[in-house]
């Protein structure tokens, strides 16, 4: 029960989640956890990813080269941004 809780600590805590009460309760073919005051959703994080250097990511052209699109692609995103 305890390593139970112990793994359900670490995971809200990866998932950034606040969370209060924790309580933990088995029978030997059921176990259950109440956790009190959890959010419904997660807070909004914001991210920074450095990407290739400027010379590596576009061309002489300005296009951009396989290490942008690889870049932009591993970022959930394709090239060129929407916002541009």
């Amino acid at each position: 029960m305890a390593e139970m809780e112990a793994l359900l600590v670490k995971e809200l805590e990866n998932a950034r989640l606040a969370y209060g009460e924790i309580r933990t309760l088995g029978t030997p073919r059921r176990l259950a956890i109440a956790v009190k005051a959890l959010p419904s959703v997660q807070p909004d994080a914001e991210i920074t990813a450095l990407g290739p250097a400027k010379q590596v990511a576009f061309d002489a052209e300005g296009k951009p080269t396989k290490a942008a699109e690889g870049f932009a692609r591993g970022q959930g995103s394709t090239w060129p941004p929407s916002r541009w």
